[in-house]
C-alpha cells in the first residue's frame, strides 16, 4: 500500500509540474487559417438524430459502470500524463525535458484551437439540454461542440504514438475511453465526440506540417534514444 501511495503522489506532483510549465507554453499555430466547418456542423437539435442521442445518453446513465465513473472523475482535468500513466509510459518533466517541452506546446495548441471552435459553435452540453440527463461529475465550463477531452486525448495519442510506436494502439484505445466517458457523465453528446476526433486529425495534420513541431519532435526522439541506449 505504501508503494502505491508513493507512486500516486509522485504522479500528482508530475501533473502539477506539467501544468505549471504549460502556463508559459506557446502554441505551434492557432485556428486563424482553419475553417470551422472543416469538422462539420453540430447536428440539428430538432432532428431525430439529436433525439436519438438524448435517448442514448439516458440509457447509458440508467446503469453506469462504477469503474467508468471513477475513471471519468480522474479524467476531469486530464493532460498528456493521464494517457502516459494508463499506457505505462515511464517519463516525467524532470527526466524528459525535451519530451515535455514538446507536450507543453502541443497542449497549448490543442486548447487554443479547440476553444476557438467551441466558441464559434456555442452548443449546450447534454445535462443543460435535457432534464433527464444528469451531470455525473462536476460540470465543465464552456460549450459542448466539439469535445475538448476528445480532441485533446486523440492529439496526445497521435503525438505520443510518434515517440512510442509500440504504444500507439493502446494510446488510441485510451483516448476513445476518455471520449466515451464524457458521454456517459452527461458532458457531451456522441456527435461532440465525433467532432473532437475530426478536429484532432486536423490539428495533428497541422503539427506534422509545422517546422517548429518537427524540430521539437526530433529533439524529443533523440532524448528518448539517449536514455534508452545509455
Amino acid at each position: 500500500m505504501k508503494n502505491y501511495l508513493n507512486s500516486k503522489t509522485f504522479f500528482k506532483i508530475c501533473c502539477l509540474l506539467f501544468i505549471t510549465l504549460n502556463a508559459h507554453a506557446k502554441p505551434y499555430f492557432t485556428s486563424k487559417n482553419i475553417s470551422f466547418e472543416i469538422i462539420g456542423k453540430p447536428i440539428d437539435r430538432k432532428s431525430q438524430e439529436f433525439k436519438n442521442e438524448i435517448s442514448q445518453i439516458i440509457a447509458l446513465q440508467s446503469n453506469p459502470d462504477l469503474h467508468d465513473l471513477e475513471l471519468a472523475f480522474q479524467e476531469k482535468n486530464f493532460n498528456a500524463m493521464t494517457l502516459m500513466k494508463r499506457a505505462k509510459i515511464n517519463a516525467n518533466p524532470k527526466t524528459h525535458r525535451q519530451l515535455f517541452a514538446l507536450l507543453e506546446r502541443v497542449t497549448d495548441t490543442s486548447m487554443s484551437v479547440t476553444d476557438d471552435f467551441k466558441n464559434h459553435w456555442q452548443t449546450k452540453r447534454p445535462y443543460l439540454s435535457d432534464k433527464r440527463i444528469k451531470n455525473l461529475i462536476a460540470p465543465s465550463k464552456g460549450y459542448a461542440y466539439p469535445s475538448g477531452h476528445t480532441s485533446g486525448s486523440f492529439i496526445f495519442a497521435h503525438v505520443l504514438g510518434m515517440l512510442y510506436p509500440s504504444k500507439y494502439s493502446k494510446l488510441q484505445d485510451i483516448a476513445q475511453e476518455i471520449a466515451d466517458h464524457r458521454v456517459l457523465v452527461g458532458m457531451h453528446f456522441p456527435h461532440d465526440v465525433e467532432g473532437g476526433k475530426k478536429l484532432a486529425l486536423v490539428v495533428v495534420g497541422g503539427l506534422i506540417q509545422n517546422k517548429e513541431f518537427q524540430e521539437d519532435l526530433t529533439k524529443a526522439k533523440k532524448e528518448l534514444s539517449k536514455r534508452y541506449f545509455r
